[in-house]
């Protein structure tokens, strides 16, 4: 992925101000992403990255569920990390942001406890998610997990009417063929599994977990 090919948080950059109304609106977001944090076994003193963080709502959800510890967001499009640092600092947070280029990310190899990811995937081409699990997996800590939320397959007549319109504006194929766990196999992730599926205006979004096994 590079800046250049990139697609943004919205779709399209003039929607990115409606973003937050949107997922609020349209995607069950806060029920889910607290979901994802319930799964994603946070401690205090973790250290937690979240990967495509956009306007950093989970981020701050983050900051909530721990009272101490090292927070950081990553993200491609520096509108959308523009808006979650006002945000971070409105609220006098801690989250750390970075912009990503898109290729290796800026973290050593087995720094992170705990990685999430939120409605991101489905942006990427399917070259560009198996670059973006096999970096995750490397600045994981081995035996620590991978907990992803994105559109899956799909549940309802409702889900798939609107998918099968929305596959041709963003690459959502892989997603809804159910492609995810593999991606996150293929990427050496164990106990790769789907953890809740939760229907929304937009489509059956679910949860993947992978663990990066233990060193022996």
């Amino acid at each position: 992925m590079t800046k250049t090919t990139y697609i943004p948080a919205a779709r399209f950059k003039i929607l990115t101000r409606f973003l937050d109304w949107g997922l609020a609106t349209f995607m069950r977001e806060r029920e889910i992403k607290s979901a994802v944090i319930s799964f994603a076994r946070l401690k205090d003193g973790d250290r937690v990255l979240d990967f495509g963080c956009g306007t950093g709502t989970l981020l701050l959800m983050i900051e909530s569920a721990m009272k101490n510890g090292e927070i950081h967001g990553i993200d491609i499009d520096p509108e959308v990390l523009a808006i979650a640092q006002h945000k971070i600092t409105k609220a006098n947070g801690r989250s750390m942001l970075r912009e990503y280029d898109g290729g290796i990310l800026p973290y050593s190899a087995d720094y992170f406890d705990s990685v999430v990811s939120s409605l991101v995937l489905h942006h990427l081409s399917t070259d560009q998610k198996k670059v973006s699990l096999a970096e995750i997996r490397r600045v994981l800590k081995p035996g620590c997990e991978v907990i992803i939320m994105d559109f899956g397959v799909q549940r309802s007549l409702w889900t798939r009417f609107v998918t099968s319109i929305s596959r041709w504006i963003e690459p959502i194929a892989d997603n809804i063929q159910g492609k995810i766990p593999l991606y996150l196999k293929d990427a050496s992730f164990t106990e790769v599994s789907e953890k809740a599926s939760f229907n929304t205006s937009l489509g059956t979004v679910a949860i993947y977990s992978g663990s990066r096994p233990s060193k022996i």
